[in-house]
């Protein structure tokens, strides 16, 4: 990891992600498919929030989650399975969904 110290604290770019970002749809629904085909069942956090902007702000509150410098991806430095997925209600209101995936890690 190359963390770099600037006036407003470290910053990082995509070389230093070792997460894993869904930001589909789709990719949400074939992690979670694998999940319980496998039954495989780490620990999780979902949330729904109002809009992917509120979405992108409660992931950045999260210590090892981080906006990269060089293109304004959001990375994590563990390796985490995290994502913002638009959605739509049944009376078509949009949320936004925010995953949290907690790996093995091999271990």
């Amino acid at each position: 990891m190359t963390v770099k110290e600037s006036a407003n604290g470290p910053t990082y770019t995509d070389r230093d992600n070792a997460g894993t970002m869904q930001n589909t749809c789709d990719q949400a629904i074939t992690y979670w498919s694998m999940r319980n085909m496998l039954q495989k069942f780490d620990p999780f956090v979902l949330h729904f929030l109002s809009n992917e902007t509120a979405a992108r702000k409660a992931l950045l509150e999260i210590d090892c989650l981080h906006e990269s410098t060089d293109r304004g991806t959001l990375i994590c430095t563990e390796p985490l399975v995290f994502g913002i997925t638009k959605l739509k209600t049944r009376n078509m209101k949009q949320l936004s969904q925010v995953r949290i995936f907690r790996t093995n890690c091999g271990k």
